[in-house]
């Protein structure tokens, strides 16, 4: 067999593993909190999945940590290995585990330009026993392009019916709206 043949069924056994992998942040994955923990809905979208080497994520970090290494959880965006969630644009919705307290939200670009300069933030607070609700947060972006708009806005009805069809267990259990605000 010819190297470049092996290389390529390589590669398309690596990707489709990476695609079908449990990642810790699917909502069949999870649970909900119990008293001394607490839970974070969030939904990461944009227009079209784009794929190759751009992959947008959320980042969330405790306030001041606003960099790669001290990220305390990510989800992804953007990417296009994985199937959307939604009909209408690409988007998938997430469920954090988090301690207790405050954290910054923000987009993070994986690829060539990775965190050139700091993009948009916003912040929320999470209580102990909560399942809470922060958001959907859009990245707008050409495909092949860093330049994105950002934004983050309340589906809240949609992203929990999504997170109860696909994790039976969160039925019925209360969810706390805390939508992130911009962090000034």
């Amino acid at each position: 067999m010819k190297p470049s043949i092996l290389l390529s069924v390589a590669c398309a056994l690596l990707l489709g593993a990476c695609a079908s992998m449990p990642i810790q942040n699917w909502p069949q994955n999870q649970r909900p909190p119990r008293a001394n923990e607490a839970r974070v809905i969030v939904t990461g979208g944009s227009p079209r999945a784009c794929g190759g080497l751009r992959i947008f994520k959320i980042g969330v970090s405790r306030p001041g940590n606003y960099v790669v290494l001290n990220r305390v959880a990510e989800a992804n965006i953007e990417g296009g290995m994985l199937k959307s969630h939604f009909a209408d644009h690409y988007g998938r919705v997430n469920v954090i585990s988090l301690e207790p307290g405050r954290y910054w939200i923000y987009p993070v670009a994986d690829g060539a330009l990775q965190n050139s300069g700091l993009p948009p933030s916003f912040e929320f607070e999470v209580a102990a026993g909560e399942l809470a609700y922060v958001g959907e947060l859009f990245v707008d972006a050409p495909c092949g392009s860093m330049a994105a708009r950002i934004g983050l806005f309340d589906q809240q009805d949609r992203d929990v019916a999504v997170l109860v069809s696909l994790n039976p267990a969160f039925a019925g259990v209360p969810v706390v709206k805390r939508i992130a605000q911009p962090r000034q």
